[in-house]
């Protein structure tokens, strides 16, 4: 009786992995709808790439056991990883998708507040994909508003891109625990503090 009643425990547990495993957003599918979306892939180019995030999924799987504990040879480890993805994925591309990736591999190093983000509040590999995309999505509506000329005066830019801000941190926060969202916020009260002192040392000259 005992022996029927673990296995059913266990075919529930098993059941509930499942389910949650299911809800779980695919990280790479997330990065290959991007690709897609942004470089036009072929049918056999997503093939490809798909093979290429798997793996390096696999890798950065590999890496986080290796290196636990030990965040600078965790975090060579992810940027030599990162180079390696970046000319396997160059090597699928036409000359105009190449164009367009390594624009995207540029502003992707530029992104130093989104690693520090993901430093900060210790995020998960899922998390810190889902708030890379939030973050990229909202940088690129900040870099599309600042180049419009229609805008009528520079404090309305400056309220849009508040408005992007705010809408950009909403959407992060719904992916952290309770820990990590007390950290942003402390994140963001630091952030509105430089932001006045700023306007305070502006005023002064």
């Amino acid at each position: 009786m005992r022996s029927i009643v673990n296995v059913i425990c266990v075919i529930i547990l098993l059941q509930m992995t499942g389910s949650v495993q299911a809800q779980q957003p695919d990280r790479v599918e997330q990065r290959l709808e991007q690709l897609q979306r942004e470089l036009q892939l072929s049918a056999e180019q997503t093939q490809q790439i798909r093979t290429i995030l798997e793996n390096a999924q696999k890798q950065a799987e590999a890496a986080r056991q290796e290196y636990r504990g030990d965040r600078v040879s965790a975090r060579k480890a992810t940027e030599d990883r990162q180079k390696m993805t970046d000319q396997m994925i160059l090597n699928v591309l036409d000359k105009k998708q190449k164009a367009t990736y390594q624009s995207m591999m540029s502003s992707r190093g530029r992104n130093r507040g989104l690693d520090a983000l993901i430093t900060r509040l210790k995020l998960t590999p899922e998390q810190a994909t889902r708030v890379e995309i939030i973050w990229n999505e909202s940088r690129d509506k900040i870099a599309k508003l600042r180049q419009q000329r229609g805008m009528r005066d520079h404090r309305e830019m400056m309220r849009t891109i508040r408005d992007i801000i705010h809408e950009r941190d909403k959407k992060i926060e719904k992916i952290l625990n309770k820990e990590q969202k007390n950290e942003f916020n402390k994140i963001k009260d630091e952030r509105r503090q430089n932001m006045g002192q700023r306007r305070g040392n502006r005023r002064r000259f």
